[in-house]
């Protein structure tokens, strides 16, 4: 389930959680850029688009409380403009963060 309206504040302390799974809401100012809540309670801001390969993939900023939606907004406009010349900022992201195996430290 998703919905479209500007996140703001006051908008995300608005909203209630669904009995199981999640629900999507999306920001009306910036495509792609978005909220997600799970049956949980937890709220994280999120960037989906799709790359080169036409792939869907969302990128998480991190939770509402850690980030404003004004900060939140701006890292989503920059993400979407890596996207825009080219690059694929989740898989940058995921390369990154992948740790060696301990049997490639031995080598």
């Amino acid at each position: 389930m998703s919905r479209r309206a500007k996140i703001t504040k006051r908008a995300i302390d608005a909203i209630v959680p669904l009995a199981s799974g999640e629900i999507s809401f999306w920001d009306s100012e910036v495509p792609g850029f978005g909220l997600r809540v799970r049956y949980t309670g937890s709220r994280v801001h999120v960037v989906e688009y799709r790359n080169r390969a036409q792939r869907k993939r969302r990128v998480t900023l991190g939770p509402p409380w850690e980030t404003d939606g004004r900060s939140a907004r701006n890292l989503a406009r920059q993400i979407l403009a890596a996207v825009a010349r080219g690059e694929d900022p989740a898989e940058e992201r995921q390369e990154s963060c992948s740790a060696p195996s301990p049997w490639s430290l031995n080598a």
